[in-house]
């Protein structure tokens, strides 16, 4: 995987060893500020997203501790979104995405949901409590 410049994000590469040495998953969040490489102002590409992921894949050792986050609650417009990824129901651009940069149907699934099933299985409910 090739390392590309680190645009604005909201976690350090500490945090995210970190968070993943503890078992949890990185949610990749579809902010194009955090995804952005370029350094302009402008909506990130497919190709920002993968490398982004893919950074967060080298900087924990393996892909079974990132996880699609997206924030496509609302917190900001659709604009800010990815091109090409305008709601939810457009998210498959990004599994075929992943799927060409050579990532096998089981990786997606685990990309996609069941990184996140994993760790939800295994937290009991005095750990969601305590988070």
């Amino acid at each position: 995987m090739a390392t590309a410049p680190n645009p604005q994000r909201h976690l350090t590469d500490r945090a995210i060893r970190e968070i993943a040495a503890r078992g949890g998953i990185i949610g990749i969040n579809l902010y194009s500020t955090f995804l952005n490489r370029s350094g302009k102002d402008r909506r990130a590409t497919l190709l920002d997203v993968i490398a982004h992921i893919e950074r967060m894949c080298e900087l924990v050792g393996d892909q079974r501790h990132v996880g699609l986050g997206s924030d496509m609650d609302g917190g900001f417009s659709r604009e800010r979104l990815p091109a090409g990824i305008d709601s939810p129901r457009d998210l498959r651009a990004l599994s075929d995405a992943l799927r060409r940069h050579g990532w096998t149907d089981d990786q997606i699934e685990d990309f996609a949901w069941r990184n996140w099933a994993r760790f939800w299985s295994k937290a009991g409910p005095k750990q969601v409590a305590r988070a």
